[in-house]
């Protein structure tokens, strides 16, 4: 056999392998990938039985990922009063070495990584694609402490009083030391008034003064500071004789996602298919929750130990198995192809060309036509709805705020209409919505208007404030009962303008709701709701300023609010 015939056969051999090793799509998947387009073309111009799969190219990717976990110590510390609990040292020294050789421990502890991966399996993701996620490490908390005689008293738990200075004895309070007080019978003016005229005072003969009967004319009282003990407990201990020095140790990890290939041998390594590392680093987690691949965590020794090598010192890695479809897929479409890619088991399809802008073209010139030009536009919406696509625009912008409605046809149009048109759709069917329902509001906005005047006018001029002043406390119960009755008016016109405007949205969008939701189907307040509260306060006021005209008491806060303006 020559060269040439050995090269060629062992390159055959290769090519053989690499087939057996590869992993083929399931059917099952593909079926449902053509399912899937044909659901999104229905009721938008194209029949879904028109819609077949041509071919498919590619296979379900199989391959590691990893999340690096960095082991980093979280210490707290703090000083506090007393011999506090916890694992003693002698010396500060001792507790900065104790906390390094225990989070030396901690990273030759193999228990740490089966702790990680059981907190993981409990989370939805498994923790998969993330980055800066922090594991606390519950069983390797500890808390350390250095007790430390008080400086202050020096363990002795107590200090000098400094009011008696340790004597125990005190000035006395009532003659401050002078052993003799004021008489308290002609209060020091030495004389006191009797039937006979001014007279030398009896009590202190004339003096002014009288002994201490506090101090019993020692000048000195027991301390009341210290109970005449001479000390008093030391602050800086709390009478203790001590401090501690108390470090709090938490050990956590902190996780960074890792998906190239060095951590694998070099026989190993292969290269993603143009297009998966962006959909991998924009999906992450998302691979996991929204089940686009089958991800486990590995369990093997060998594995395990070649990750051990590969590691840092204060890390260790853990690894997953990943299973992921993707391939080119090829639709035919009314006698046209359309090439895509298949991604996930869901699966997605994604690099479809915005084949369904065309066909449903007359739709959106509808849409268009219905947003701004004149006319119609009941009639428009008519025409444009015909495509589901555009209906469920009008059912997304009737429900949701703009950037919730576009979220939503993305969800629901993930192929199909570029986001430019699917933006556009939404815009338009807000503003057709908004012109369709513009006259109902307006009569909507009348009619609340004049529901609320009605029930200002029966609360102020009619019988109703009347019958409850004789139980509300003037002041502020009385300003929160009209502020109240504000809300309430204005409530009520921007309820009025809803209901009203719901009429013209149901004539216009309702058929393509089920009988059973259409009642449910109500426009957005949107700045209705501000011409209905700002509609209702100026009416409240017109009807107060009549009352009062009429001769009714003005509230306590009105006049209080008259008298700040400068306007009585």
């Amino acid at each position: 056999m020559t060269e040439t015939e050995n090269t060629d056969t062992e390159e055959a051999t290769e090519e053989k392998i690499e087939e057996e090793e590869r992993e083929e799509v399931p059917p099952a998947l593909l079926k449902k990938a053509l399912a899937l387009f044909r659901s999104l073309v229905r009721g938008n111009g194209i029949k879904p039985e028109s819609v077949d799969l041509k071919s498919f190219e590619g296979e379900v990717l199989n391959f590691e990922a990893w999340e690096r976990f960095e082991i980093e110590p979280k210490i707290g510390e703090k000083h506090q009063t007393g011999r506090e609990q916890g694992e003693v040292l002698g010396s500060v020294q001792e507790l900065r070495a104790k906390i390094r050789n225990t989070m030396e421990k901690v990273t030759q502890n193999k228990d740490v990584k089966k702790q990680t991966i059981s907190i993981l399996d409990k989370r939805d993701d498994l923790g998969f694609g993330q980055d800066n996620l922090f594991i606390l490490l519950d069983r390797f908390k500890k808390i350390f402490v250095v007790h430390e005689q008080c400086t202050t008293c020096s363990g002795a738990m107590a200090v000098l009083c400094q009011t008696c200075h340790g004597d125990g004895r005190a000035h006395c309070t009532q003659c401050r030391g002078q052993k003799e007080m004021t008489c308290t019978f002609c209060q020091g003016t030495q004389f006191q008034n009797t039937p006979d005229g001014k007279q030398q005072c009896i009590q202190c003969h004339g003096r002014g003064k009288m002994a201490c009967d506090l101090c019993h004319q020692t000048g000195e009282i027991p301390c009341k500071v210290c109970k005449a003990s001479g000390k008093i407990p030391c602050k800086n201990c709390a009478g203790t004789g001590w401090n501690s020095l108390v470090s709090h140790l938490e050990v956590r990890s902190k996780s960074l996602f890792d998906y190239k290939r060095e951590l694998l041998p070099e026989e190993e390594r292969y290269e993603f298919p143009e297009g998966v590392p962006a959909l991998i680093e924009d999906l992450r987690s998302e691979l996991v929750t929204e089940e686009h691949a089958d991800i486990t965590f590995i369990e093997d020794k060998t594995r395990e130990e070649e990750l051990e090598r590969a590691s840092k010192e204060n890390e260790y890695i853990i690894p997953y198995h990943v299973r992921l479809p993707w391939g080119d897929i090829v639709f035919s479409l009314q006698g046209k192809t359309l090439k895509g890619k298949l991604f996930g088991f869901q699966p997605a399809l994604i690099d479809i060309p915005p084949f369904l802008e065309k066909t449903a073209k007359r739709g959106l010139s509808s849409l268009d036509a219905a947003a701004h030009a004149p006319g119609n536009v009941s009639a428009k919406i008519n025409e444009a709805v015909r495509f589901r696509a555009i209906g469920e625009a009008f059912l997304a912008s009737a429900r949701h705020s703009k950037k919730r409605a576009i979220e939503t046809m993305h969800e629901r149009y993930p192929f199909g209409f570029s986001s430019q048109t699917i933006e556009k759709m939404v815009k338009q069917s807000d503003l057709a919505l908004k012109r369709v329902t513009k006259k109902p509001r307006t009569i909507g906005l009348l009619i609340g208007l004049v529901v609320a005047m009605a029930l200002y006018g029966l609360y102020y001029i009619g019988p109703g404030r009347a019958s409850l002043m004789p139980y509300i406390p003037a002041g502020p119960a009385e300003f929160f009962i009209d502020f109240f009755l504000i809300l309430l008016g204005g409530t009520l016109t921007t309820l009025v303008i809803q209901y009203t405007a719901a009429k013209a949205l149901h004539d216009a969008i309702g058929k393509l709701l089920p009988q059973k939701k259409k009642k449910t189907l109500m426009p957005k307040a949107g700045q209705s709701a501000l011409w209905g509260y700002a509609g209702g306060f100026i009416v409240y006021f017109i009807m107060l300023e009549t009352a009062i005209a009429t001769g009714m008491l003005a509230p306590g806060w009105h006049t209080a609010l008259l008298k700040i303006a400068g306007l009585s």
